[in-house]
């Protein structure tokens, strides 16, 4: 997203038409200002598409992670046998595109203060469920990405991290 005068920055759509955006900073803030008939411009597509992988698939979602996620599963739902949810953020307010439950098998949810779903975070239900997958795609925080990588290390299962 470019705002002309200000700066731009990359966001992951979740739909053709859709971007998710959380106030982070002073560029995400004057997104909030906008009005409508305000301008903005897009730019991209960045980064490389690819053929969606695995027949029983873990999705694990941290906070704003989510956008990349749900475009995955809402676009490419018969092209999976199961698609796991595993979605975690601080607090049942900080959750986003929850239709997402549309285009999923089974969707778990965390929260660190346990305000919804189960208290705790994706990364111990993955630990919990590793072999059920053949596929794991993840986006989110990157410490939690790295979790992913290492509970996933222990067989020959491909993790996507974005």
């Amino acid at each position: 997203v470019w705002l002309p005068g200000f700066g731009e920055k990359p966001f992951s759509l979740a739909d053709k038409d859709l971007i998710l955006v959380k106030i982070v900073g002073a560029f995400t803030s004057k997104m909030f200002e906008l009005e409508e008939g305000d301008y903005i411009w897009i730019r991209g597509p960045y980064g490389k598409g690819f053929e969606p992988k695995g027949k029983n698939i873990g999705v694990i979602a941290g906070g704003i992670g989510i956008p990349p996620l749900y475009a995955l599963a809402k676009h490419y739902r018969g092209h999976f046998e199961r698609i796991t949810l595993i979605y975690g953020a601080r607090s049942k307010d900080e959750f986003a595109l929850l239709d997402i439950e549309n285009y999923v098998d089974e969707i778990i949810l965390t929260t660190d203060d346990g305000s919804l779903g189960v208290k705790g975070f994706p990364t111990d239900f993955l630990a919990e469920r590793k072999d059920e997958f053949d596929y794991v795609y993840t986006c989110g925080p990157e410490i939690m990405m790295a979790k992913v990588l290492e509970i996933m290390n222990f067989k020959n299962v491909q993790v996507s991290a974005e």
